[in-house]
């Protein structure tokens, strides 16, 4: 199995097997740094860390069912963001083209991002980001509480060698501009239930259904509005479905992943007005052989805002040799809402050591078009930055 796959990347301290009516334990620990070289890096965004410890508790049934319970924490320091959403530029509510509702700016209900200030400085942030009860049937999975929806569960991760820094979706902004994400993450990790069916030829289907999408976490915020500043979107009854295909063909040596998701919710609070009901639609595919591996994903939603329509897109190539993994990534995303857009291009390569310690190091550039107001009209303002970095991390 490549090393880009999550089960591998979320190395685990695990207990025997456990027989009938026996309780097994299964501990996780993925502790990663990112250091941004050169001279005219800020010192606040010169290191970046994520920190993310797992604990699963499960006891086996006579009847081979599985019962238990998933809890998971997480800590980050990041730039000043709330999971993906941030400020892109400067589009003021008095500007007859800029989105707004009561005077006051909008962010989009999926992506969070806006064009008006409001959001603090603060860097660091954490959450639970995962707790919630299971059941492992036969034939089926059941999960209630608080955790990622339908769609996230049955994504595969595209091929990458960093688990902090990615043009996709990274967990870390040290440029301060990522505009690219295919996570069709619009429930949140929200409390919710979850109906997972076993994987058939192949072929996988889950469902979700989450009454409040209202939290705010390390990758994933909804921030609460405040007094000034953007308002944010309450987003509630959100429905979630996502199918899967996972198979390798041994006569030719290759794997093919991928799925399809789709999540609509409703737009509700005292700002529900000034908002349209929210829906996304994603897509991955990744296909692998030997020691090549390469990805494709993509994202559309309406962001919850009349004419707010957000697209992106991503690729990825790797190459794994011996322990190092090398890879080439390439995002891009367009707001409609913000009038924003953009795209980031990494190379990079690390090193998995037998320890469970990981090392290596990258080069990224990128690239975005923000609003910026000239005079009393909307215009554009372009900004690019090329960073060398590296990222380092401990797996347990």
């Amino acid at each position: 199995m490549s090393r880009f796959s999550a089960t591998v990347f979320a190395a685990s301290v695990l207990t025997q097997p456990a027989p009938a009516n026996a309780l097994e334990i299964t501990a996780s620990l993925k502790a990663d740094a990112v250091v941004r070289l050169g001279t005219e890096t800020d010192r606040s965004q010169a290191v970046l860390a994520d920190v993310s410890l797992g604990l699963e508790a499960e006891h086996i049934t006579q009847d081979g069912w599985r019962l238990g319970a998933v809890a998971s924490l997480r800590a980050q320091h990041d730039s000043a963001r709330r999971g993906f959403a941030r400020q892109a530029g400067d589009c003021p509510p008095a500007l007859a083209d800029c989105p707004s509702t009561h005077g006051r700016g909008l962010s989009g209900a999926l992506t969070g991002l806006h064009a008006v200030g409001g959001l603090d400085a603060d860097t660091g942030r954490g959450e639970v980001e995962a707790a919630y009860l299971f059941v492992r049937a036969p034939r089926f999975e059941l999960r209630l509480g608080r955790g990622p929806g339908a769609a996230a569960i049955e994504a595969e991760p595209l091929p990458g060698a960093f688990r902090l820094m990615r043009a996709d979706a990274g967990l870390v902004d040290p440029e301060g501009f990522a505009l690219a994400s295919t996570a069709n993450t619009l429930s949140t990790n929200s409390a919710k239930i979850v109906v997972q069916s076993r994987r058939l030829l192949g072929f996988r289907a889950s469902a979700s259904y989450t009454p409040q999408a209202q939290s705010c976490g390390v990758d994933v915020c909804r921030p609460e509005t405040g007094a000034a500043g953007p308002v944010f979107a309450e987003v509630e009854n959100v429905l979630e479905g996502a199918l899967s295909f996972d198979h390798r063909f041994r006569s030719s040596g290759q794997r093919w992943t991928a799925s399809l998701a789709a999540s609509a919710g409703e737009a509700g609070g005292p700002f529900a007005a000034g908002f349209e009901d929210p829906w996304a639609a994603s897509a991955r595919v990744i296909w692998s052989r030997g020691a090549l591996s390469a990805g494709l994903g993509a994202l559309v939603s309406n962001d919850g805002v009349e004419d707010g329509d957000y697209r992106a897109l991503s690729a990825s190539l790797a190459w794994e040799r011996g322990p190092w993994l090398t890879a080439l990534e390439w995002a891009g995303a367009d707001s409609d809402l913000v009038h924003a857009q953009g795209w980031t291009l990494q190379l990079g390569s690390s090193r998995l050591f037998e320890n469970g310690a990981v090392a290596g190091v990258g080069l990224r550039h990128g690239e975005e078009t923000v609003p910026a107001v000239h005079g009393v009209q909307r215009a554009s303002d372009t900004r690019s930055a090329s960073t060398l970095f590296v990222e380092a991390g401990l797996r347990f």
